[in-house]
């Protein structure tokens, strides 16, 4: 009733920046900020900043079918409880004012310090990282805003920036759990490296995928998806390529801003050449998407930095050959696939010109071979595994260090 309250009182409000203020300030005094999952016999309290209110979602509750993040951030909280403590989640950008110390906290950005209070003497630190080392993915970005530049001479604004002062939290933590592969270990410095434990993703919840039939379709479509910041996964690389081969169909799956700068540069490549299709936002468990998948035979993916895309093992799962960079954290099965390594528009033309003409037996075989790695390594149920076992061992040492 309170919230439907404070809907109805900012239904009123004009202006949406206004509206989403008093909105954000009427929900803090509802809100404790926090979702809870308890236990009868709790052996201790964690602290999980991620997100707050997956926690308790039900498997059959389609927001579960969305971003793989979710899903995680609820099987992390069960692990813990399961184990036997009690569990409060929070979401990892906004404010939280504990009522309790605790023994256990797992970070997305690593904010010890500011809890530092809240935290008891030996507190398991865990700092649960899901993209590349922060200044590098910082590096990489403005460098890809300099190569648009040098193309085109114009300037765009930063799409993702992250957390730069990135060695406090990892000094802090006691361990560090990576979502990425050996590519994404090596950005982050040396000196770290003996914290740090790899885990893989999980991808987007599929009702179909393909099978050996249907892995080289008549139309040879091409597939992008992403999420956002569409410079930073390269996708201005791609409609410059695909704008002068008008015989090589690109389809486009990802939120663009209308109002942002790309689209305007862009605008007649995403909406008037009839080889290039933005379909918007589309859910991999969707019917559209499964038509849309039917006719491509290849992921294509520059990104420029990454933790493990979501993206390319959502794709891979459903049955889709990967053109895809080295920063897409994604170890592919030996000679399966092709890797973009500077990801220029020549070297990503040239790959593309090489798949086009590949032998379809070889592809399909690739294809094949690529999908069963994916649905074997990064399902859900081995995301559960690996990170019971990694958190179980954690908090393993944990409990013998404290006698």
């Amino acid at each position: 009733m309170q919230i439907f309250l404070v809907k109805l009182i900012c239904f009123f409000v004009p202006i949406r920046k206004y509206r989403k203020k008093l909105k954000a300030k009427l929900m803090a005094n509802i809100d404790s900020g926090v979702t809870s999952l308890k236990h009868n016999h709790a052996k201790g309290e964690v602290l999980i900043s991620y997100m707050k209110d997956s926690a308790l979602l039900k498997d059959d509750d389609h927001r579960l079918m969305f971003h793989t993040n979710r899903w995680e951030n609820r099987e992390i909280a069960r692990i813990f409880h399961d184990m036997g403590y009690n569990v409060d989640c929070i979401d990892f950008n906004r404010k939280f004012i504990p009522r309790k110390q605790y023994d256990i906290m797992l970070d997305i950005e690593g904010r010890f310090a500011e809890y530092a209070k809240w935290l008891k003497p030996n507190t398991l630190k865990i700092f649960h990282s899901t993209g590349s080392y922060g200044p590098y993915n910082n590096q990489r970005e403005q460098e890809r805003l300099d190569y648009f530049y040098q193309r085109h001479g114009i300037s765009l604004p930063v799409e993702r920036v992250f957390n730069a002062d990135m060695d406090e939290a990892l000094e802090n933590a006691d361990v560090c759990s990576l979502i990425g592969n050996e590519w994404t270990m090596n950005t982050y410095p040396q000196k770290f490296h003996d914290k740090i434990h790899l885990v893989g993703v999980t991808g987007s919840f599929l009702n179909k995928i393909k099978n050996a039939e249907e892995y080289y379709p008549q139309e040879k479509e091409f597939l992008w998806m992403g999420g956002a910041g569409p410079l930073h996964k390269g996708l201005d690389i791609l409609l410059e390529i695909f704008a002068r081969h008008p015989e090589w169909t690109l389809n486009i799956m990802g939120k663009i801003n209308p109002k942002s700068e790309f689209y305007k540069i862009f605008k007649k490549e995403l909406t008037q050449l009839p080889n290039i299709h933005f379909h918007g936002l589309v859910m991999p468990s969707s019917e559209k998407f499964q038509d849309i998948v039917s006719r491509c035979f290849v992921f294509v993916n520059p990104s420029c930095a990454e933790g493990m895309s979501t993206a390319a093992v959502t794709a891979l799962s459903a049955g889709l050959y990967p053109l895809i960079s080295y920063s897409n954290g994604f170890t592919l099965p030996d000679k399966c696939g092709i890797y973009l390594d500077k990801c220029s528009v020549e070297e990503v033309e040239e790959a593309l010109h090489k798949i086009w003409h590949a032998d379809k037996t070889q592809v399909k075989q690739e294809i094949a071979i690529v999908q069963k790695y994916t649905l074997d390594n990064f399902s859900r149920k081995c995301f559960r595994q690996n990170m019971e076992a990694f958190l179980s061992q954690q908090v393993s040492l944990y409990s013998k260090s404290q006698g």
